[in-house]
């Protein structure tokens, strides 16, 4: 049953990567990968649960009405402070990401602009990043051959964890020579751009 369940979690995670080159925007894409994972379905099951089980919704009426009878105004306050402190902070630097990301993407274009014209581009979309790994020898190995570009789609939303560069990065970073790590967001907009570059193909690995 175990390997079964990594088996399926294997294809999903293909699937999410396929999608990932295919879809036409991030936030579809943002959408397709919550309903695949297994956050959602269990969601599901819950609510699913709650619909046939009429005897749960009743226990939980019950339960309310008697928290709202012992008193939750002291909890509910606390509970609403906490979200005015956090959702604040959680806007200023998404936004703050965002900006910064959208001043740095120009100068940043420019540079991978000269690193796939007449070479053959190669798109990794690797399940996980290994400094160390067999996967992570072969980005570097075609970044090194002749004419060979190298761009390595990062599986992680935030960390800063690569195959040689070093440092956190907003759109994209040099792991090596011809070689370049790129968030999913960013990809999003590179690939519109790479299609009107002439390069001599383009090479896509799962």
């Amino acid at each position: 049953m175990e390997h079964g369940d990594t088996h399926q979690a294997r294809l999903r995670s293909a699937e999410r990567r396929e999608y990932l080159l295919h879809t036409q925007s991030y936030p579809r894409y943002l959408w397709r990968s919550f309903r695949q994972s297994r956050l959602y379905r269990r969601i599901q099951m819950i609510w699913t649960g709650f619909r046939r089980y009429r005897l749960i919704s009743r226990i939980i009426t019950v339960v309310a009405a008697a928290l709202t009878v012992m008193g939750t105004g002291a909890v509910t306050v606390i509970l609403v402070l906490i979200c005015l402190l956090l959702l604040p902070i959680a806007a200023l630097l998404l936004g703050g990401t965002m900006l910064l990301g959208f001043f740095r993407r120009d100068h940043q274009n420019r540079i991978l602009c000269k690193e796939v014209r007449e070479r053959t581009v190669y798109l990794f979309f690797p399940e996980e990043l290994r400094e160390r790994s067999f996967s992570a020898n072969t980005m570097h190995l075609l970044a090194q051959a002749e004419n060979g570009t190298v761009f390595v789609i990062s599986p992680y939303t935030w960390s800063a964890r690569g195959i040689g560069g070093h440092g956190f990065y907003i759109n994209a970073r040099q792991e090596g020579r011809h070689l370049f790590l790129l968030r999913r967001h960013y990809f999003f907009f590179f690939r519109r751009l790479l299609s009107q570059q002439s390069t001599q193909r383009i090479v896509v690995i799962f």
